[in-house]
């Protein structure tokens, strides 16, 4: 009201040169943006669900080789080979502090 007053603008030489220009100046870019935040946004989550899947996938077979007998005798033969190499290792184990089984 106090531009039309200050500038003595009708009500409609105002809507058509300067609040629907300035609207258009706003809503354009802001739906560009939009468009582009929301295909960044669905990109990140289908990266998300993609990367959870593999993890899934793989996440019970890297289990089973943790508890496996493979792991389990590796394991034992590298305590094994400390023992023989490293003089405190060897003096620990001897005196039961620690065991390779």
């Amino acid at each position: 009201v106090a531009l039309l007053g200050f500038t003595k603008l009708s009500y409609l030489d105002m809507l058509l040169k300067v609040a629907i220009p300035i609207s258009l100046i706003t809503l354009i870019p802001t739906w560009f943006m939009v468009q582009r935040i929301q295909r960044e946004v669905m990109r990140l989550i289908l990266k998300r669900e993609s990367l959870k899947t593999v993890l899934n996938a793989m996440s019970k077979p890297v289990e089973e080789y943790f508890r496996g007998r493979e792991f389990r005798t590796l394991l034992k033969q590298q305590v094994e080979k400390m023992e023989e190499e490293h003089l405190l290792v060897g003096l620990a184990s001897r005196l039961k502090i620690i065991d390779a089984d």
